[in-house]
C-alpha cells in the first residue's frame, strides 16, 4: 500500500476509531457518496497487504461499473474521503472534551439571544473544568475563556457592572506564568544544544515576581519555575530536589508531552552533572525514570522509544539493580516499536548478562541481532569485543576489530563516532599486543587513552589497566 497522506492517516486509527468512522461514512449527513466509503472499505481490507494495491485495481474495485479504471476520478474520491477523514478527527477530539463541548454550546446560545440555555450550558462547562484530572496549559487557558463567556453573558444580561472581574484577572495571570514559563523551558533546553541568542522577555521580572508568591502552591507553575531555574542554575541542587519531589507528586495532573518534558527537564538535569562526573546523580536520574514510568511519562503513542528504554537500563545496571533491570526489560519490551523490538531488546539482555558476569548468554544475545543502525550496531559489535577479550578469544577478537573497521570505513554519516570507535579498535590492538603484567605497557597505554579525544568504552580501556 504506497504511503500517500490519506494512507497514513487511516493507519493511525485505533479499531474502535475503525468502526466509528465506517458509521460516519455511512451517515448522509456526513457522506453521500457510496464509492467514498467502498474506497474506504477496500483501503481498510488491504492496509496489512504485503503488495501495494495498484491504482487501477483499487479503481476497479471502487467504481466497477466504469468501463476502465479512471485515476481521476480515483484521485477525486481519495480527497473526498480524506477531507471526511480530517472531520472526523476533528469532531472526535471536540467531542472527547466536555469543557469544549459545553463551551462552545455556551458561545452559541449567547449569539442566539438565548441566555437561559447559555447559562446552562456555561454551568455544565465549568462543572467540567472543575472535574477535569489535568491541570496543564490547556486547563488555563480554557479558565480564561469561561470567565470571559461570563462576562459576555452579563453584558447580555444587563448585570456586567455587578459582575465579579477578579476571576478572569487571575486566570489571566495563571496562563501567561504557566505558557511563559514552559516557553522558557523550552528555550534554555534548546540552548544547551545550540546557543541561538534570544531576547527572554518578561521571563526575569516573572521570575522575581513568583519568588515568594502565592501562585507558586500552584503544581503546574510550581513546576515550570523550579524547571526553569534548574535549568538557568545548574549549580543549585535546591531547585532540582524541588522540581523532582513535584514531579513525584504532582506528575499525574499532567499528561503526554507536557509530563515527558517535564521530566526530561530533570533527568537532563542529572546528565549534566553526571558528565562532570558527580556519581550521585545517577541515583537521581534511576529515580526519576522509575517515577516516570510509573506515570507513564515516557510513552508516547503507547510506545517507549529505544533511547529511553536503553538510558533507563543502563541507569539500573550502573547501580546495581540487576533484578529490577530484569524485570524492567521484559516488562516494557512490548512498548518498543515493533521493527526495533528485538533488536533493542535482545542488545540490552545482553548487557544485562554481561554486567552480571554471563557472557556466554551475552554473546548468544549478541549473535542474534540484525539491524540497520549504524550506532546500534556498533555498539553491539564492541560489547562482543570486550567479552571476547576477556574470555581470551584473540582469533575471534582480531576477526571482529577488522570487521569493526571495515564497517566504520564503508559508513560515511557517523560524525564523531568516528574517530570514537576507530579509537578502541586502535587501543584494543595494542592491549593485546601489550604484556599488561609489565608496568611500563601500562603506563604507555593509560597516555595513549589520555591522549585520545573521543574514545568509546574509555573506562572500562582504563580499568584494565589500573594496578
Amino acid at each position: 500500500m504506497e504511503k500517500s497522506n490519506l494512507v497514513q492517516a487511516l493507519q493511525c486509527l485505533s479499531r474502535p476509531e475503525w468502526r466509528e468512522f465506517e458509521k460516519w461514512l455511512r451517515s448522509p449527513a456526513h457522506n453521500n457518496s457510496a464509492e467514498v466509503l467502498q474506497l474506504f472499505l477496500e483501503l481498510r481490507k488491504n492496509l496489512g497487504a504485503a503488495e501495494p494495491l495498484e491504482a487501477a485495481a483499487l479503481s476497479r474495485a471502487v467504481a466497477p461499473a466504469r468501463s476502465a479504471p479512471d485515476t481521476d476520478h480515483l484521485h477525486h474520491l481519495k480527497s473526498y474521503l480524506m477531507k471526511s477523514l480530517e472531520d472526523f478527527l476533528l469532531w472526535s477530539a471536540w467531542t472527547a472534551d466536555p469543557v469544549a463541548r459545553h463551551q462552545t454550546l455556551a458561545e452559541v446560545f449567547r449569539q442566539r439571544n438565548l441566555s437561559k440555555l447559555a447559562r446552562r450550558a456555561q454551568r455544565l462547562a465549568g462543572a467540567a473544568q472543575a472535574a477535569a484530572t489535568l491541570r496543564d496549559t490547556a486547563f488555563f487557558e480554557k479558565n480564561v475563556r469561561l470567565e470571559y463567556e461570563n462576562i459576555r453573558l452579563a453584558e447580555q444580561e444587563h448585570s456586567v457592572q455587578s459582575h465579579d472581574l477578579q476571576p478572569l484577572l487571575d486566570a489571566q495571570d495563571l496562563r501567561f506564568i504557566v505558557e511563559k514559563l514552559q516557553t522558557g523551558c523550552l528555550l534554555l533546553s534548546q540552548q544547551a544544544v545550540s546557543p541561538k541568542p534570544y531576547d527572554p522577555g518578561l521571563l526575569a521580572p516573572l521570575l522575581a515576581f513568583l519568588a515568594q508568591h502565592r501562585y507558586l502552591d500552584i503544581p503546574a507553575v510550581a513546576l515550570y519555575y523550579y524547571g526553569y531555574r534548574a535549568q538557568l542554575e545548574p549549580e543549585e541542587d535546591g531547585h532540582f530536589r524541588r522540581l523532582k519531589a513535584l514531579l513525584h507528586e504532582h506528575g499525574p495532573l499532567f499528561g503526554g508531552e507536557a509530563l515527558r518534558n517535564l521530566y526530561l527537564l530533570a533527568v537532563n538535569f542529572c546528565i549534566r552533572r553526571l558528565n562532570r562526573h558527580e556519581r550521585g546523580y545517577l541515583r537521581e536520574a534511576f529515580e526519576l525514570y522509575q517515577s516516570g514510568l510509573e506515570q507513564g511519562a515516557f510513552l508516547q503513542n503507547g510506545q517507549l522509544s529505544r533511547f529511553t528504554y536503553t538510558n533507563i537500563a543502563q541507569a539500573g545496571m550502573g547501580l546495581g539493580e540487576f533484578a529490577w533491570v530484569a524485570e524492567f526489560l521484559e516488562k516494557h519490551k512490548i512498548h518498543l516499536p515493533a521493527e526495533l523490538r528485538e533488536p533493542v531488546s535482545q542488545f540490552n539482555l545482553a548487557r544485562l548478562f554481561y554486567e552480571t558476569g554471563r557472557p556466554t548468554e551475552a554473546m548468544h544475545c549478541l549473535l542474534q541481532i540484525e539491524h540497520d543502525d549504524i550506532i546500534h550496531n556498533l555498539a553491539a559489535k564492541t560489547l562482543l569485543a570486550k567479552i571476547y577479550f576477556e574470555q581470551g578469544e584473540i582469533n575471534a577478537l582480531d576477526s571482529l576489530l577488522d570487521s569493526i573497521a571495515a564497517y566504520i570505513r564503508r559508513k560515511k554519516v557517523l560524525g564523531y563516532h568516528r574517530d570514537s570507535y576507530l579509537g578502541f579498535v586502535k587501543m584494543l590492538r595494542l592491549l593485546v599486543s601489550f604484556d599488561l603484567a609489565r608496568p611500563d605497557n601500562r603506563r604507555i597505554a593509560r597516555e595513549k587513552i589520555a591522549g585520545i579525544q573521543v574514545l568509546a568504552e574509555r573506562e572500562w580501556l582504563a580499568e584494565l589497566l589500573r594496578g
